[in-house]
């Protein structure tokens, strides 16, 4: 077989493994895969992934850092690795590896800090607000009745925001990112996009919301 025979064998092989939650079997081919294209840093994410997701963070953390620093070399910035490492830093009170990343981040690409900073607020204001709904939702079911507007209204907020910020990122930021990628990074994540969007989780959350209004209009 051919080295790209080969690869097509275990990235398929990787997909199963990921779909059946067999995640050592995954870390594996992972590892095949990387020995194969040991430029393409997205199977190195994919391993960082499957380590996480076997909570195996130590492993997973040292993935993200070698993709990170091999993008501060390349002056080339992608930002998966450095979201994933925000994240656990924050998470596990790191806060010196935290500084450390954002200023390395800051330094590699200066231009870039800004654009960051407000997709980076966008989130974050999302997982605010979902907090949010959940602890009405959550008041809701202890028997609150008053919380289930503002379950409503609060997923109407986050559906207004959503609306502006994933048009920013599929006018401006996506397009720009895109020319940080290598040919079979950038075909690797559209194939990740296309599996993504096949998931109508969109509908599930827009039938949610005409539900409760429909149980409002009930009660009232």
């Amino acid at each position: 077989m051919t080295n790209e025979e080969k690869t097509r064998r275990y990235r398929a092989l990787v997909e199963e493994c990921l779909k059946a939650k067999r995640f050592e079997e995954a870390i594996s081919f992972y590892r095949q895969l990387i020995d194969l294209n040991p430029g393409d840093n997205s199977y190195r994410l994919g391993l960082a992934w499957a380590y996480h997701d076997c909570g195996k963070a130590d492993q997973a953390v040292a993935c993200f850092e070698q993709v990170f620093e091999k993008e501060l070399q390349r002056r080339i910035f992608t930002g998966f690795a450095f979201d994933e490492l925000v994240r656990i830093y924050k998470e596990s009170k790191k806060y010196d590896r935290l500084v450390d990343v954002c200023e390395r981040a800051m330094a590699a690409q200066p231009e870039d800090v800004a654009l960051l900073g407000e997709l980076g607020d966008g989130h974050s204001y999302a997982r605010i607000t979902v907090s949010r709904i959940l602890a009405a939702r959550e008041a809701y079911l202890s028997g609150n009745a008053d919380s289930l507007g503002n379950v409503i209204w609060l997923m109407k907020k986050l559906v207004e925001f959503y609306l502006a910020h994933i048009g920013r990122e599929d006018k401006y930021f996506f397009h720009q990112s895109m020319g940080y990628l290598t040919r079979r990074e950038q075909d690797f994540m559209l194939l990740k996009l296309w599996d993504f969007d096949r998931k109508p989780i969109h509908e599930k959350y827009g039938q949610l919301v005409e539900r409760l209004e429909k149980e409002m209009a009930k009660d009232g």
